[in-house]
């Protein structure tokens, strides 16, 4: 599935920042290290974000061999990593930390933003592509250049081509295709730089073509998933707290074709098997786009992909272990996940958010 801000989570859950009082640390310890031996996962995934750092690193040791004594090799991978200095210096997980948590839809600041250019009124339209288009032409340009540069042009072809269309005619259908292009693989390639080219799909998703392709239904997508990401679904299950994604996601309508991914876990990886479960059923979500309807655009129709956008927002329903091994060797985590359509702003909140969001390390970084 395809790639924002990470530093709550650090210290608890719910996600509002608590200092820890140590009260009542040593019964919970207790806890978990019971847990810990008896593979207990859902206890740990519960209680560890209750404790501040220092007891989770002074007792770290101890529960790793706990765990390792129940033969658990998920809670193992999950005491050694969980607030540990060492993973977080050296990154070893960051590329997979997908999950952005938000307390509501009403401060999800940057969600509603972009939900605001993708419905604004045509009187509009015009001030936006003065303020934010041509920067983001600019920083996908680069993108495209540098591309070209690495891979050569016989690589980059069909890159080139639908690059060059969709700046000569604002083809939508050819700014969406360029993100399943197997060669160059674009999906990774936008990934890691992905401001630019996801502010131009929300600048054009109140086209027809992509009104049309708004998703109602379910998708799915299998993919390794980091101790945080897992510890954040976890902890908002059941609450109020919502879950952003921060990156472009590929999903599919078929749950056979999401299994095929994220397959065949490394014990020493130190990621989870998963699979999330995307409920879009009611209300069409318009940064869901099916890729598959006619005329199709993705290039491996036969995935039956729909194209999560960053932002998109959800509820989590349920997490929990699938409790068998499926054919590519995994013993799941299922995350079910409703989607939750973030509320329309009007244009004075537009005004005061681009304001705000200019002050947000974590915003593109076109919007300065």
């Amino acid at each position: 599935m395809g790639n924002c801000n990470f530093k709550l989570l650090e210290n608890s859950i719910p996600l509002e920042k608590k200092y820890c009082t140590h009260e009542g640390e040593d019964e919970k310890i207790t806890k978990i290290q019971v847990a810990c031996f008896t593979g207990d996962f859902d206890t740990i995934i519960d209680l560890l974000p209750q404790l501040c750092e220092t007891v989770v690193a002074r007792n770290r040791d101890d529960l790793v061999q706990l765990a390792y004594r129940s033969g658990d090799c998920n809670i193992v991978r999950l005491i050694r990593e969980y607030q540990n200095s060492f993973w977080k210096d050296n990154q070893l997980q960051g590329d997979y930390e997908n999950a952005n948590p938000q307390t509501s839809v009403d401060r999800a600041d940057i969600a509603t933003y972009m939900r605001f250019i993708s419905t604004a009124p045509f009187f509009i339209r015009p001030l936006i592509r003065l303020t934010i288009e041509q920067q983001c032409l600019n920083h996908f340009d680069q993108i495209v250049e540098l591309t070209i540069q690495n891979r050569g042009d016989t690589s980059c072809t069909d890159l080139i081509d639908l690059w060059a269309t969709f700046r000569r005619k604002i083809c939508i259908k050819s700014l969406l295709r360029i993100y399943t292009l197997a060669q160059p693989p674009m999906s990774t390639i936008i990934q890691n730089k992905s401001s630019g080219y996801a502010t131009l799909v929300y600048v054009n998703l109140h086209n027809i073509e992509c009104r049309q392709r708004a998703f109602n239904g379910i998708s799915y997508r299998g993919e390794f998933i980091s101790v945080k990401d897992l510890v954040t679904y976890s902890g908002a299950k059941g609450k109020e707290a919502l879950v952003e994604i921060k990156n472009f996601y590929s999903t599919s309508k078929l749950e056979d074709v999401a299994l095929s991914f994220g397959g065949y876990s490394d014990e020493n990886n130190y990621k989870f098997p998963a699979l999330y479960v995307f409920d879009f059923r009611g209300e069409a979500c318009s940064t869901a786009i099916d890729l598959v309807k006619e005329p199709v655009i993705s290039k491996f129709p036969d995935e039956e992909e729909v194209l999560l956008l960053p932002y998109t927002m959800f509820r989590v329903v349920d997490v929990h272990k699938a409790g068998y091994t499926d054919n590519y060797g995994c013993n799941r985590w299922i995350i079910n996940l409703k989607n939750i359509i973030v509320p329309k702003r009007n244009f004075m909140s537009f005004i005061w958010e681009r304001t705000d969001l200019k002050n947000k390390p974590e915003i593109f970084c076109t919007l300065n």
